[in-house]
């Protein structure tokens, strides 16, 4: 009887402990905590591999940039450290002569670098370099480029030092084309005008920033040729009187703006004034667009006057 009495004792403990938590069945053996460090321990147990997470980083995004007055696009590249050609190159449809207040910007984000920036321009020839100082005390700052590439070039601009005659640079100013577009084998100027007073024992120089091949004129630049043209210089020299028409090539192809550039040249060939004359009435193939503009020389009498003319769409 005690020996029954016994066993059954026992077998009512044994039951107490085979409904806990510890799946080995040892007494009053706690589970156990995994911790995570920072470097690999080892562990007499295989621990469960976890699959690994992957996050997809964002792509750097745009800035957008509203014009402001006094603005241009060298400036603009500058201040977000940037080149030249990336900014022309995220707004194609943006030139420096349709640059206008409220016009907005894509300015492109990328690895922040704390050199300044470095364009690599179409190697576009620079021939010419005039200055003409003003009664004023301003100076006046032509330079002459031509295209020796057989694609139309675009997005021309120069920068144009004052220096000193110890090297120091004076003062600084960026050219921009007047047109759009320098054809294959064209000449075109481009100038600026540094304010009064212009320190004496100046010398300038000039350093081409961009020139990009443009791929495909038309589209967006529909041909254009000019009739009739005329320039009659008076009497003194220092004028030139144009006029002509202008009408486009192209038989599917209209225009919503025509620019027609004349430029001055002297007895030597050298370029001593220029001007644009512009119109935003919509042309379509077979008309024929009158123009009428003045030329004036910066110094020397004129010799005679080129026309270049461009149309966009």
């Amino acid at each position: 009887m005690i020996l029954v009495l016994l066993v059954t004792w026992l077998s009512a403990c044994s039951g107490k402990y085979s409904n806990g938590s510890n799946p080995t069945g040892e007494l009053g053996s706690p589970a156990p905590i995994l911790i995570s460090t920072s470097s690999p321990t080892s562990s007499p147990t295989a621990s469960p591999s976890q699959t690994p997470t992957f996050v997809n980083l964002p792509t750097p995004t745009p800035i957008l940039y509203t014009v402001v007055q006094n603005d241009n696009l060298t400036n603009i590249a500058n201040k977000y450290n940037i080149t030249l050609e990336e900014l022309l190159a995220a707004n194609p449809k943006v030139s420096s002569q349709t640059l206008t207040v409220g016009t907005v910007l894509t300015i492109p984000t990328g690895q922040e670098s704390s050199s300044p920036p470095i364009s690599t321009p179409v190697p576009v020839a620079i021939q010419q370099l005039q200055c003409f100082p003003n009664q004023d005390g301003s100076l006046y700052c032509l330079v002459l480029v031509k295209n020796d590439h057989p694609e139309t070039v675009q997005n021309l601009t120069v920068l144009i030092d004052l220096e000193a005659s110890n090297g120091t640079i004076i003062n600084s100013q960026t050219a921009y084309s007047p047109l759009d577009l320098l054809p294959p084998g064209k000449v075109m100027p481009l100038g600026v005008l540094f304010a009064a007073p212009v320190p004496p024992g100046w010398q300038p120089q000039a350093r081409l920033i961009s020139a990009s091949r443009l791929a495909s004129v038309e589209p967006q630049y529909p041909s254009i040729s000019l009739l009739n043209s005329l320039v009659e210089v008076d009497w003194g020299g220092l004028n030139a009187h144009i006029t002509g028409k202008a009408t486009l090539t192209a038989s599917d192809l209209k225009a919503s703006r025509v620019w027609i550039l004349g430029v001055a040249y002297d007895q030597g060939g050298n370029v001593i004034g220029f001007r644009r004359w512009e119109s935003k009435n919509t042309i379509s193939p077979g008309d024929q667009l009158p123009f009428d503009f003045m030329v004036a020389s910066l110094g020397p009498q004129i010799d005679h006057v080129d026309l270049l003319v461009e149309a966009a769409r």
